[in-house]
């Protein structure tokens, strides 16, 4: 929902930075609640490098009234400064993607509309794309001494890689406890869905619990060697 905002940033003894601006009332909770830090650059005179997060005492709503916001957009009366129009301030700002998307080039309002929407900028989709087919595929390194097995997956906020390093000389340990697990979970799965449900269970669960077993006890032998 859309909502007419006045902000009031506090700057210390360089003075405030003030501004009315219309914006979506989750948007503006969004950047509050998660303390989005906001790059406002050298808007106080040369060298005075302005950010931080804008408290929830810096930002008040003024109306929801449609009738008022239809006005304001419709003769553009927003004045002063729109956090959501200026940069991202990334190094003091948590949880920033990494994505294929250069977020130090990017609005504030940018980075919500992706965290709360998905929405990629324009400008990066096609830099986002080529991220996603990458850590869509398995990644296989063939080293001298170590094969290296790798996934790397998105979940809703971050990146997530798995790594697994098979040495050659415990690799078909490895390759072995991995067809186990493979076929275990497939006859178990068949077993569900065709004959009995909880023996399908028993099996899919005896599986990954003897998978884990001889994976802790594999990697201990080897730490110990």
């Amino acid at each position: 929902m859309k909502a007419l905002f006045k902000m009031d940033f506090d700057c210390g003894r360089m003075g405030n930075l003030e501004g009315v601006f219309i914006a979506d009332t989750e948007d503006v909770e969004y950047l509050v609640n998660n303390k989005i830090s906001v790059y406002f650059g050298e808007v106080l005179g040369k060298h005075s490098e302005i950010s931080g997060c804008v408290a929830e005492s810096e930002i008040k709503q003024i109306t929801t009234d449609e009738n008022v916001i239809k006005i304001v957009e419709e003769y553009g009366l927003n004045s002063g400064y729109n956090p959501f129009e200026y940069t991202l301030c990334t190094s003091e700002t948590e949880d920033i993607p990494d994505n294929g998307v250069d977020w130090d080039d990017c609005t504030v309002q940018e980075y919500i509309d992706f965290m709360r929407k998905g929405i990629i900028p324009q400008y990066y989709e096609k830099d986002y794309k080529e991220w996603r087919i990458k850590s869509c595929k398995t990644i296989f390194q063939i080293g001298s001494s170590r094969w290296t097995l790798g996934m790397t997956f998105r979940t809703k906020s971050r990146m997530v890689r798995t790594t697994l390093i098979l040495t050659e000389s415990g690799m078909k340990e490895y390759i072995y406890l991995i067809l186990f697990l493979i076929i275990g979970i497939v006859v178990g799965n068949r077993v569900f869905n065709h004959l009995h449900a909880w023996l399908g269970v028993t099996i899919i669960s005896a599986t990954i619990i003897f998978f884990i077993y001889k994976l802790i006890k594999t990697l201990k032998d080897e730490k110990t060697d």
